[in-house]
């Protein structure tokens, strides 16, 4: 995949064809790091969590009986200072959750640790650890880090690829290719392929007028 923002396109390579595919590249910014909203508590169907205290009275008819959760302790994030990550500088933060003792049938509390080392100037998480006694720990590094400036040639179609551009709708484009005796595909709508690779496709005709929406047409003649 190549992505070209000064010129607005994208280009998808094929290696065992030999091809690359230009696509137009989307207005506005790319969005980075998005995930899906979590989805609802509850788990499954036909099972409801309350955390804290149950609600008074009965669950409603059909329902099984709710399960109770009680509520975590109240976060507390503290800063860790600066450290140097592959040569790049980083901030730290602790962030500790705790799951009070007899909440979840544990006898003593439990602590849910959590360490971030954040390159503002990478704007990328370059160490982080996750230390769940239910789960474990689990560490991310980001390790061989280069910030060297790339090779040019890796933003560049290579060499004896086949180029498939989109076809362009054109009524102007579409008449100048068949006037220069391009082949036309008799389609609906119609497509010419120019001697430089390019595929015109003439537009359909203009929407006719509108009939007036408070005109009612006369009934038919008896």
């Amino acid at each position: 995949f190549i992505t070209d923002p000064v010129a607005k396109v994208q280009y998808v390579l094929d290696h065992k064809e030999h091809t690359a595919r230009q696509m137009p590249l989307p207005d506005g910014p790319p969005t980075r790091g998005q995930l899906p909203p979590p989805p609802p508590p509850g788990g499954s169907q036909g099972v409801m969590i309350f955390q804290g205290q149950m609600p008074p009275g009965p669950p409603p008819e059909g329902m099984p009986a709710p399960r109770v959760e009680p509520f975590p302790s109240q976060p507390v994030t503290e800063s860790l200072g600066k450290q140097t990550i592959e040569g790049v500088e980083t901030d730290g933060t602790r962030r500790t959750v705790t799951i009070p003792a007899g909440s979840i049938g544990n006898e003593l509390p439990i602590q849910i640790v959590s360490e971030r080392w954040y390159s503002p100037a990478l704007q990328e998480v370059m160490l982080s650890t996750n230390s769940d006694p239910r789960a474990g720990t689990t560490t991310y590094k980001l390790t061989s880090l280069s910030r060297n400036e790339p090779a040019h040639s890796l933003f560049e179609v290579p060499p004896g690829s086949t180029l498939i551009q989109p076809p362009i709708v054109s009524a102007s484009g579409f008449a100048d290719c068949a006037a220069a005796g391009n082949p036309v595909v008799e389609t609906m709508p119609r497509t010419c392929r120019a001697a430089d690779g390019k595929t015109y496709v003439e537009p359909p005709p203009g929407p006719g007028p509108m009939p007036s929406p408070n005109r009612v047409p006369p009934p038919p003649h008896p």
